[in-house]
């Protein structure tokens, strides 16, 4: 199927943001690769900030829109049933097969914003991370009980990190002898290794009052 002008600049873009990051990489150069006019991308996202931050807002955003949280986490579960769905939805935000990860360019932009945020970071942070870590902090909270709040990030983080870690650092894993694919059986399977490493840390923290 042929692409618009406006999908074939925002295809353009995902891949010169993701190699060459925002700074280094400049309208005309998204117009060079992509066949279009200077003012097309201003007609359509008035400068470059516009187009990265609708960029990335529709990249994080689709893939989190096709695991919405409400299919995984509903009203009345047991605190264990919470911590297994939160995992199970972080994994297959990052790496499902509709997820972050089927595309590396995605993977790469996601882990600039990480690692070296751009001016359009803190309404991404704010529209679709914040949400999942204060997701996780009460759920951890629920095995741990009242504490610091900076200690229940950490806590939290602990959890999360195991399922950001496939995403990110891919490469490394697959070079170590373990390579995570993208179907849903894997994804299950180490959903379920997650949860219970975290759980037996979980109920231990609580268990020895640390």
């Amino acid at each position: 199927m042929k692409l618009s002008a406006k999908q074939r600049i925002e295809q353009t873009a995902l891949k010169l943001f993701a190699d060459k990051g925002f700074k280094a990489t400049t309208i005309r150069d998204i117009c060079a690769k992509s066949g279009v006019s200077v003012a097309l991308v201003h007609y359509h996202y008035k400068n470059k900030n516009g187009l990265y931050e609708a960029l990335l807002d529709q990249v994080i955003g689709d893939a989190f829109d096709r695991y919405p949280m409400t299919d995984y986490l509903t009203p009345g579960m047991s605190a264990e049933q919470r911590l297994r769905q939160i995992i199970r939805l972080l994994l297959h935000r990052l790496i499902g097969g509709d997820g972050l990860g089927r595309d590396r360019s995605r993977v790469r932009l996601m882990a600039r914003e990480l690692t070296a945020p751009s001016p359009a970071f803190e309404k991404l942070f704010q529209r679709h991370i914040q949400p999942m870590i204060l997701t996780m902090v009460d759920v951890v909270r629920e095995f741990v009980g009242p504490r610091e709040p900076a200690e229940l990030i950490r806590i939290a983080t602990s959890v999360a990190g195991q399922c950001l870690y496939p995403f990110i650092a891919h490469e490394v894993m697959s070079r170590s002898g373990f390579t995570l694919g993208k179907d849903r059986e894997e994804i299950e399977r180490h959903a379920q290794h997650i949860y219970q490493f975290s759980l037996h840390g979980l109920c231990g923290l609580k268990e020895e009052g640390l």
